[in-house]
């Protein structure tokens, strides 16, 4: 009977406790790497919002949706509803036809300072409708029907 327990092939103690340590040197590193994947992803995200919130505000000033009037009050609604800091350059009031390079800077959490640590969106824009344009040059009623080409038809 003793020589029969003596010939199952079970673990020792001491093999049990070796194989313990070696996991228990493995694991923490392993988890570490899903901690910092975690955090990417979660600053990617972060960073994705800020800048669909910068374009969606670039669109709407080129739009003529926000505008120098309603500016303040269209910002603070970005910056409620999704947590992130907002800073315009100035908007110009539209006259003339004139492009301004406008400057949208979103951070993507409160608190920071949008213009040093945001992401920063340009682009040409005028808020120039087009019934406001002057078109009455574009169209020559004299005998060449349009334009200046000296009278030829």
């Amino acid at each position: 009977m003793k020589e029969r327990l003596k010939q199952n092939g079970g673990f020792t103690l001491i093999e049990i406790l070796i194989a313990l340590a070696i996991l228990g040197f493995l694991i923490p590193p392993v988890i570490g790497l899903f901690t910092a994947a975690s955090g990417s992803n979660h600053r990617s995200v972060r960073n994705t919002v800020a800048l669909t919130v910068a374009r969606d505000i670039m669109d709407r000033i080129k739009a003529g949706d926000i505008n120098t009037d309603n500016q303040g009050q269209k910002i603070e609604d970005y910056k409620k509803q999704y947590g992130v800091e907002i800073f315009v350059s100035a908007i110009g009031a539209g006259a003339g036809n004139a492009l301004d390079l406008l400057k949208v800077y979103v951070t993507p959490r409160q608190g920071m300072d949008p213009q040093t640590e945001g992401i920063m969106l340009a682009s040409y824009a005028t808020n120039v409708f087009i019934d406001e344009i002057d078109t009455t040059q574009l169209y020559d009623t004299g005998p060449g029907g349009g334009g200046d080409d000296g009278g030829v038809p």
